[in-house]
Parts: C-alpha cells; structure tokens; sequence
C-alpha cells in the first residue's frame, strides 16, 4: 500500500480511534478512561402507630412549610371529626334498622293473633289457632336468641382484639 508521506501512515487506512463502518461520517472515538463516582447516602423511615408523628418530624415541617405542624394537626382534627360523623351516622343508620324490624315483628304478631281469635271464634279446630300464634312466637325467640348469642360473641370478639398489644402479641 502506499504511504502518505505527510501522515506517516498507509493510505486508506484509520487509526484505531477513527474507525468508521462503511457509508458513515469519519468521527472520532473516545479513548479515555471511563471515571465512575461513587455517592453513598443514608436513608431512614419512621412509622407510627398513630396519626401524630414525632415532634422532630413536626419540627422538619414548619421549617419546609410554614405552619406546616399547624396545618397537619389541623388536618387530623378534620379527619377524626368526619370519622365521628360517619359513624354516627352509621350507628343511628342501625337503629333505625333494628326498630323498623321490631316494628314489623310486632304487626305481624298482631295479625296472627287476631287471625287465631278469628279462627277460634268462627268455630274452627283450635290447633289451627295454637300454629298461627306459636309460629310467629317461636320466630321471634329465635331471632331474639340469635341476637343475644351474636351480640355476645362480638363483644368477646372487640374485648381480645382491644387485649391484644400493638404488636399483635397477647
């Protein structure tokens, strides 16, 4: 091959830092060290078991927002006032249920035992009046029973969860 006398080098060919695949722009490659930094940093998380936090977490954010501690004490009085409304809410909601219910229990009882009365004074066989007024009475007890039992086993219930520590140990 012939040398390029100005080059020192044979014509045609590219140093190693110039190589370019056939058909693209001559441009030159890096061939410097690669230099890599390393950061090293720390990362901390809290939890709590309550809406407050800690007064240095409070502290941190009045400094970032101004009357950010204010603002965030604020906002948990909000949230527990509405949570007391809900439930209020709720809690009546089931009182109203439970009396509409004893409301139709104590009208279809009154029905029953004027139909009885009615089967008995118009001389049919009285065992027809014992059914119409054993059959509402026993559904009743036994809805009564049910809700004694029920409301029991919830209460037990609330009563070892409320026993428990925070960290589900007894």
């Amino acid at each position: 091959m012939p040398r390029d006398a100005s080059r020192g080098k044979a014509q045609g060919r590219r140093s190693p830092a110039t190589r370019v695949s056939p058909g693209a722009p001559s441009m030159p490659l890096l061939t410097g060290v690669v230099h890599q930094e390393v950061q090293q940093g720390r990362f901390e998380t809290r939890a709590y078991s309550s809406p407050l936090m800690h007064p240095e977490d409070l502290e941190r954010y009045n400094a970032i927002i101004p009357n950010g501690a204010e603002r965030f004490l604020k906002l948990l009085e909000e949230e527990q006032a509405d949570r007391h409304r809900k439930e209020q809410f709720r809690l009546e909601a089931e009182d109203r249920r439970i009396q509409r219910g004893q409301y139709c229990a104590a009208f279809l009882m009154f029905i029953c035992v004027i139909g009885a009365l009615l089967v008995v004074l118009t001389g049919h066989d009285y065992r027809v009046a014992i059914a119409l007024v054993g059959t509402p009475i026993a559904a009743i007890l036994i809805a009564f029973i049910t809700g004694v039992v029920t409301g029991k086993n919830e209460r037990v219930e609330k009563t070892r969860i409320f026993a428990e520590t925070p960290d589900g140990e007894k």
